[in-house]
């Protein structure tokens, strides 16, 4: 109990340290799952599914089997983005791997001229002690724009902690992950580096709830971002989402159901320019 409570400090103390300097939050859409798009992006303790290499990389040991998961964006006329996600635990449940592809077209709605970007992703979770587990990913970066094309690499590290403390049906979580670890620049874009910090807890058996603190290392005058979001079981099959993030004052919707090792999932944000809109489907191996 003594060890876990005082690796339990030093991840605290890491996440408070990481939270200090980040600032100016800024939103990314289509390089995540339907599933996160609707609990509000509060998903960094959460991450127990291919969804995880989008998120928190540690998360992924939490993942009950192999499966994948894909997610398209519909109806809008400023952007085009997709997302595809593989993971494979191993059979003694202490490490998983994951693959991932993503995919960005700016329509050109705004900029007069459009840019796609293009990404694939290799990350791993691995349980280092029995209430936590380190992960990392690394990531390959396409861009083009009026005929040219650049590339580079990002790394991610991220650590998930059990908190030995009687709240709720299984204790609660708390994740940190820092994104972009090396700030690549891709096309005159610098990919910044990112720290969130976030907390997930189940208060009863069908209910989980969770939320974020979302930072960007750029504008050390910038204000951070708020995640909060929950995921309620309806029935057997289909469960209910919702969230909220703070920055542009967001509301986010969304639903899952499965139907044996198939399943739907929906994600709605009701961001200024447009409401975004995320259909996928999700199957278990």
């Amino acid at each position: 109990m003594r060890s876990t409570l005082t690796v339990g400090l030093m991840a605290t103390a890491l996440a408070v340290l990481l939270v200090a300097g980040a600032a100016n939050a800024q939103l990314i859409v289509g390089f995540e799952s339907a599933r996160q798009l609707g609990m509000g992006r509060a998903y960094a303790a959460v991450s127990d599914d291919a969804g995880g290499i989008f998120s928190n990389p540690a998360g992924m040991v939490g993942a009950k089997g192999a499966g994948a998961s894909a997610s398209a964006q519909v109806n809008s006329d400023i952007q085009d983005s997709a997302s595809a996600a593989y993971i494979a635990p191993s059979g003694d449940g202490l490490s998983a791997t994951a693959f991932s592809f993503r995919y960005f077209k700016d329509k050109g709605t705004v900029s007069g001229y459009e840019t796609e970007t293009e990404g694939i992703g290799y990350a791993f979770g691995q349980s280092v002690q029995t209430d936590l587990s380190v992960g990392g990913g690394f990531h390959w970066w396409k861009g083009s724009q009026l005929g040219l094309s650049d590339s580079g690499w990002s790394v991610d590290a991220g650590l998930l902690l059990q908190l030995p403390l009687p709240v709720g049906v299984d204790g609660l979580k708390v994740g940190a992950v820092v994104s972009n670890i090396n700030e690549p620049t891709v096309m005159a874009q610098k990919l910044y580096r990112v720290t969130t910090v976030g907390a997930a807890l189940r208060p009863v058996d069908k209910l989980l709830v969770a939320a974020d603190v979302y930072n960007v290392f750029d504008d050390p005058g910038s204000e951070t971002e708020l995640r909060v979001g929950a995921e309620f079981q309806l029935g057997g099959n289909l469960v209910a989402r919702g969230g909220y993030i703070s920055e542009g004052e967001i509301v986010t919707f969304g639903f899952g159901y499965r139907a044996g090792s198939l399943g739907v999932e929906y994600g709605l944000a009701t961001f200024a320019s447009e409401n975004v809109n995320l259909v996928g489907v999700r199957a278990a191996f």
